[in-house]
């Protein structure tokens, strides 16, 4: 399956999972048998640290960019509705 996106939010997921694995591992009220399944999973999947800390990037760059595309659409749409006003408050016909 191919998305454009979902490499870079499959790498944040992967952050997010990481940060809560070193949580639990930090912590004084995970048991030792817990650890030492968190750190067997670690070796299963072959993770020691993030692979790729640009996702997160990445996805901060999407969405900057579509909050972009939203103002822009945004303000064609409040123009077009201005201008609808302005030719109904003139008696006009709206285009």
């Amino acid at each position: 399956m191919e998305n454009k996106r979902l490499g870079a939010v499959l790498s944040v997921i992967q952050a997010s999972q990481l940060e809560r694995d070193n949580a639990r591992l930090a912590s004084k009220r995970v048991t030792l048998r817990e650890k030492e399944r968190v750190q067997a999973a670690r070796r299963a999947a072959g993770l020691a640290a993030p692979s790729s800390p640009e996702g997160l990037s990445e996805v901060t760059s999407f969405l900057e960019r579509f909050e972009a595309e939203q103002k822009v659409r945004t303000k064609v749409h409040n123009d077009q509705a201005a201008l609808r006003r302005r030719a109904l408050t003139q008696g006009q016909r709206p285009a």
